[in-house]
């Protein structure tokens, strides 16, 4: 049960400016600030999710000696997957690292043709089931950890195999255990530590960063004023709008619990005349890199026909640029 100072208490009332009945506005929501004016939620900065990335390529870059057997190399191709698909879920999604841990093999099974992701919804009482868009590459990197994970538990024993087979995650530890959040989160701050970064990076601002930029795009499409900081707030009817789309796109249950983050929005308006424009372009921008990572290991085998796979990288930049272009042509 969240506090009165991380959930505002108010009142509904309608705007009754106008004294035509017919005429008054839409119903506004009328609050006292408490904590979040001045504790906002906090987005992870664009220039530490780039250190991120270096931080999990160089890993992802580095090669299993020779001498090593199969199986620590199946172990440690799962582990990079699984490192990556982190970060891009991350990135792409803005889901909780519970929700993360918590994401079952069998939900994800179709997310190539549907181009979704399905998590189990925490922090809400209900356990509900909801999908977010995801990238292309995103969905391959999926099906490729899922691919990983089916030779991973091949290696252990019975009695482990059992455990992971009837768990159904997709997030396991190198024991076969399902992960969880604390082990997550560790795993998190050493590639943070490696990136050079201390207290500039967790999970959760990835998270605020993926709400702060939903809840500014649809501002800005709909020329929305924030409620002014000040002691008393009044929010508008088309703010409320706003603020239970992007509740339903990340799994809130009340839009209240985003009034947090009308403190950082400001930081990202200006930027678009177009939120849905806004968040194709966001996503296939952020999916560039993943598509020239797929192709460098398809460059890195011996047997595979490097004429042919120039030839395929000229059409995967050809049509990402199409894309964007196309995004672009939306903002103007």
């Amino acid at each position: 049960m969240r506090s009165r100072k991380e959930r505002p208490r108010g009142v509904f009332k309608v705007n009754d400016r106008s004294s035509d009945e017919d005429e008054k506005g839409p119903e506004e929501y009328v609050y006292r600030a408490g904590a979040e004016a001045k504790e906002a939620k906090r987005p992870i900065r664009a220039d530490a999710i780039e250190k991120l990335w270096l931080a999990v390529e160089d890993y992802l870059g580095s090669r299993v000696p020779q001498t090593k057997s199969d199986t620590t190399r199946i172990r440690r191709e799962y582990l990079c997957q699984r490192r990556l698909v982190t970060l891009i879920l991350l990135q792409e999604t803005g889901l909780r690292p519970g929700e993360l841990c918590e994401m079952r093999v069998d939900h994800q099974k179709n997310v190539l043709e549907k181009r979704k992701i399905y998590m189990i919804t925490l922090k809400r009482g209900d356990m509900m089931l909801r999908d977010v868009t995801c990238s292309l590459e995103a969905s391959l990197a999926i099906l490729k950890l899922i691919q990983l994970r089916l030779r991973f538990i091949a290696t252990l024993n019975p009695t482990l195999f059992a455990r992971a087979s009837e768990a159904d995650r997709l997030f396991l530890t190198m024991s076969g255990q399902s992960l969880t959040v604390p082990t997550l989160e560790k795993e998190f701050w050493r590639i943070a530590v490696s990136a050079g970064l201390n207290k500039e990076a967790c999970m959760s601002m990835f998270r605020h960063r993926f709400i702060t930029r939903r809840i500014a795009m649809r501002v800005i499409d709909n020329q929305i004023e924030l409620p002014v900081i000040d002691d008393k707030r009044t929010v508008s009817g088309d703010l409320i709008g706003v603020l239970a789309t992007t509740a339903i796109e990340t799994g809130h249950k009340d839009w209240r619990s985003l009034l947090h983050y009308c403190s950082s929005v400001n930081d990202e308006l200006g930027l678009t005349k177009n939120a849905d424009a806004l968040i194709d372009l966001d996503r296939e921008l952020n999916s560039i890199r993943l598509k020239i990572r797929r192709l460098e290991e398809l460059i890195s085998d011996p047997k595979a026909d490097k004429e042919e796979l120039f030839k395929r990288l000229a059409s995967e930049l050809d049509a990402t640029r199409s894309k964007i272009d196309g995004q672009l042509r939306k903002l103007l």
